[in-house]
């Protein structure tokens, strides 16, 4: 019997991309607050504001996928060929009720 390998990321990719995009928020967010009152914010303002910078852009990246998977969903409801395109030799197909 042999053991089941999962096909998604490994823990240890998800846990470095996801500090990855922690310390870029940040480091935005710093840089951000910095350009606007020329003075570093305090550590939990930084923190606050680079929680709602994540929240916001996964959102948004959830928001995009949802709108593609629809539009894959969506497709299956589409002719493959398009409307009345006849295809030479193509054996006649079967009724629905015929399966």
């Amino acid at each position: 019997m042999s053991a089941v390998v999962s096909e998604g990321p490994s823990f240890l990719r998800v846990v470095v991309g996801s500090c990855a995009a922690g310390v870029c928020a940040g480091a935005f967010v710093n840089a951000a607050w910095l350009a606007a009152t020329g003075d570093v914010p305090s550590l939990w303002t930084s923190l606050a504001l680079t929680q709602g910078v994540t929240t916001l852009w996964s959102v948004g990246q959830a928001i995009r996928f949802r709108r593609k998977w629809l539009a894959v969903v969506a497709s299956f409801s589409l002719p493959a060929l398009g409307e009345g395109i006849e295809t030479p030799n193509r054996p006649p197909s079967d009724e629905e009720g015929d399966r």
